[in-house]
């Protein structure tokens, strides 16, 4: 049985992992945390949704929060 990790323990090398990961596409992960917040828009608009307030969860260490408040 193995131990389950949480992302509380996990998150100091949040970024080294996340950027090993993307080492392969050459992009950091701002490249990518636009591309999700552009299509995001885009689905609101299309259901004319304008939100006024937002919660990052789940979303690793919610440094894409900030492309939010665009």
């Amino acid at each position: 049985m193995t131990t389950p990790i949480h992302f509380d323990d996990y998150a100091q090398a949040y970024d080294a992992a996340l950027n090993q990961g993307l080492a392969a596409t050459g992009e950091a992960k701002d490249y990518f945390a636009r591309g999700r917040i552009q299509w995001l828009s885009r689905c609101l608009q299309q259901l004319s949704e304008q939100p006024r307030l937002l919660m990052d969860y789940g979303c690793g260490d919610g440094s894409s929060s900030e492309f939010l408040l665009v």
